[in-house]
């Protein structure tokens, strides 16, 4: 019998079943065992089992049915953005492969990209040093954790410039993405250098305290090839293939 930890909860439970269907032990479908039976693999009570098994409804991995117990949705259909931060935690390496890493950078691109754009509209000369002193923080032998703390402050910075709402949303999803990744190890060292980070972002804070939204294209374009070659060291750190990415 596979026991779980004595502070584990309900969510912990969830989140193992969660990562069952992810990695395909159960298939959109299929029926998940009894409750009785997932209580007696992890020696926990029926109670806590059914706790774990509403999470999942609510989060569209399963659908339960009175009488017939509950029934593994196809997630690609029914679960959203919101999921992928517990997979991060539950079994980053099935996570992180060559086409999911790239969706998730395309995303971030997007993403960075707007709320620059965003920010340039109501920026002026004033916001410059805020942002300056932000990306400073960065110096030599930083953490995962202090490039993530950085990030997070400096497009906040630009997001509360900026105004808007729905790209705020769009960030805090991205960011709690970010914290596990780094939490989880799945991310070792900062994807970025120094000195290319600074350059990139010192452009972009000109860009935008200029209110010039091509500027901001102009400088991401220019360091796109740069950016590309950076990463690729973090990809050859986790074990990705680049030349699939």
């Amino acid at each position: 019998m596979q026991v779980v930890k004595r502070e584990a909860i309900s969510s912990q439970i969830a989140a193992r079943l969660r990562q069952d269907i992810f990695t395909g032990r159960y298939r959109a479908g299929q029926r998940l065992p009894a409750e009785r039976d997932i209580a007696d693999t992890h020696g926990v009570s029926r109670v806590t089992v059914r706790q774990a098994l509403q999470e999942l409804a609510r989060e569209e991995w399963i659908e339960i049915v009175q009488g017939r117990g509950a029934t593994v949705l196809d997630f690609r259909h029914t679960v959203g953005l919101d999921a992928l931060s517990p997979l991060l935690a539950a079994c980053p390496q099935a996570v992180v492969n060559p086409e999911t890493f790239r969706a998730m950078h395309d995303f971030a691109n997007w993403l960075y990209r707007q709320i620059c754009v965003s920010a340039a509209i109501n920026a002026g000369p004033g916001h410059e040093r805020a942002l300056m002193e932000i990306i400073k923080r960065y110096t030599q032998g930083i953490t995962a954790r202090d490039y993530a703390d950085i990030e997070r402050d400096f497009y906040n910075e630009l997001l509360r410039i900026g105004d808007n709402l729905v790209l705020r949303m769009f960030f805090n999803t991205y960011l709690k993405t970010l914290n596990m990744l780094v939490d989880s190890g799945v991310m070792p060292l900062p994807p970025l250098p120094r000195d290319l980070f600074l350059k990139i972002n010192e452009s972009l804070i000109r860009a935008v305290c200029s209110n010039r939204p091509d500027l901001v294209d102009e400088v991401l374009e220019q360091n796109k090839a740069a950016v590309k070659a950076a990463m690729n060291v973090v990809l050859n750190a986790l074990g990705i293939d680049v030349l699939k990415i």
